[in-house]
């Protein structure tokens, strides 16, 4: 047995994408910025927006997609290596976002203690090992990521280790198609 937690730094500013990712939305781009963290979050407290060129904008989200391309292409080469070794059907795979990117939707560039959409609405992807009920879903309807636990605890039947969590399984999502009853929070400070 194998247990591994791999955490993904891209796609975090300043979004510096490897070759060939690098330029692969951005080339065409003639301005002189970076899209660094400390340059981002000026943003709309220090500096104006409008200081921004629509092709600055475009740049910063295009950098940032370079970095999601990069990202994604180390996803793809773990789950390639585990093809390669047989061990892609009897591993349980998460793949999962703890937060999203704002790219000037209500002014702001990055992350922050806000709780808007583009930060709370992030992937949640589970590959169940063989053997696990085939779980062919897609489910639309909000949910939060504490019920990753519950749900993994569930799906695959580990007696014993049933409760005491904040959130729930989405089992029933899955398979009765339930519909989720009660309200989804979120807090900040």
């Amino acid at each position: 047995p194998t247990f591994a937690f791999v955490h993904l730094i891209p796609p975090h500013a300043p979004y510096p994408p490897p070759p060939p990712h690098r330029g692969l939305y951005s080339s065409g781009y003639t301005g002189t910025i970076e899209p660094e963290a400390t340059f981002l979050s000026r943003f709309p407290d220090k500096q104006p927006i409008e200081e921004l060129t629509e092709e600055d904008r475009r740049f910063i989200r295009d950098r940032y997609d370079e970095n999601v391309a990069f990202a994604d292409a180390q996803v793809g080469a773990l789950l390639s290596l585990l093809e390669s070794s047989e061990r892609y059907d009897d591993t349980l795979v998460v793949l999962m976002s703890d937060h999203g990117e704002a790219f000037l939707e209500h002014d702001r560039y990055l992350h922050s203690r806000m709780l808007f959409r583009e930060f709370l609405h992030v992937p949640l992807v589970i590959k169940w090992p063989h053997g696990v009920p085939d779980f062919k879903a897609e489910v639309t309807e909000p949910m939060s990521l504490v019920d990753l636990v519950p749900t993994l605890v569930d799906g695959l039947a580990l007696s014993g280790q049933q409760g005491g969590y904040q959130g729930r399984s989405l089992i029933p999502l899955v398979f009765d198609g339930a519909h989720r009853q009660e309200p989804l929070w979120a807090t900040t400070r």
